[in-house]
């Protein structure tokens, strides 16, 4: 099997030939290319790139973004070129070593039944309020969602084809992977840093979010209601400062609703534009 490794650039002139020669020698028996996305990186990213190309121009595509994009469409840019049969992600954000991609590998070699191999931090979330917010998401949406699945992961050709028809509606970002589903194992590795993705990310997937916003909407405007109603019959004395207040604040509320959807529910696809593509002649691939 032939890996395609997702590399994504953004000025690591001073780290990226090191980087390189790592990943040079743990992938020593395993026949791979990779697809390095710069993303419109301002040092002399795409430059050193340029040098390692010429000089491995078998295995080594570039693709330069001509705008500096955010890491979701970088990544996207790469997975949707690739032609082989397993895919890894390395986020070089992540600054993880190498030697893992050896790891996702055999297993996905040695055990078919597994779909994808997701690389896992041992970050401990410490705040109260972020721990309840993803209990909270993950009950109203039925999934396992944390901050400590990374997007260092490989999968096979399965999965991707999964992940361009999901986003033909949704953008791509790191919990496409979990919405798709498939059989994915989970490895830890050593690094304490958090994802932090935020609420944003996954809440387009559902209309969950938006009928429980429907039904706080409703409820305001059934208390206003009975309120005024009330009040026309006199079984109720209040003031025309209450009513009004009731008002706006049913008003702010609606106002609110249309901003979620429209923010939520009408995102558009994942996009890049691409300035140019090095090493992609069909008869070295």
């Amino acid at each position: 099997m032939i890996l395609d490794i997702i590399v994504n650039i953004y000025n690591k002139e001073k780290t990226l030939l090191n980087l390189y020669n790592k990943l040079e020698d743990e992938l020593n028996n395993i026949k791979h290319r990779y697809f390095f996305v710069d993303n419109a990186s301002t040092d002399k990213s795409l430059e050193i790139l340029k040098n390692i190309q010429k000089k491995n121009e078998a295995y080594v595509k570039i693709i330069s973004l001509s705008k500096k994009h955010d890491k979701e469409s970088c990544i996207y840019a790469g997975i949707s070129n690739t032609k082989h049969e397993l895919i890894c992600i390395y986020d070089t954000d992540l600054n993880a070593n190498v030697s893992y991609i050896s790891k996702m590998y055999d297993t996905l070699k040695n055990n078919k039944d597994i779909d994808s191999v997701c690389m896992y931090t041992n970050y401990k979330e410490t705040n109260f309020i972020k721990k309840c917010k993803l209990k909270l998401i993950n009950k109203v949406y039925d999934l396992n969602i944390d901050n400590n699945k990374t997007y260092y992961r490989m999968f096979r050709r399965n999965v991707l084809n999964a992940i361009i028809s999901l986003t033909n509606n949704y953008q791509f970002n790191n919990y496409s992977f979990e919405m798709i589903g498939f059989n994915t194992k989970y490895i830890n590795f050593d690094n304490s840093k958090s994802i932090n993705e935020d609420i944003t990310n996954y809440i387009c997937f559902s209309q969950s979010p938006f009928n429980i916003l429907i039904s706080v909407d409703l409820i305001l405007l059934s208390i206003f209601i009975l309120l005024f109603i009330l009040s026309l019959f006199k079984l109720l004395k209040i003031s025309n400062i209450i009513l009004l207040f009731t008002i706006i604040l049913v008003s702010i509320i609606n106002i609110y609703l249309l901003y979620i959807t429209s923010k939520f529910f009408n995102k558009q696809k994942t996009y890049f534009t691409i300035k140019s593509k090095i090493g992609f002649d069909e008869e070295i691939l």
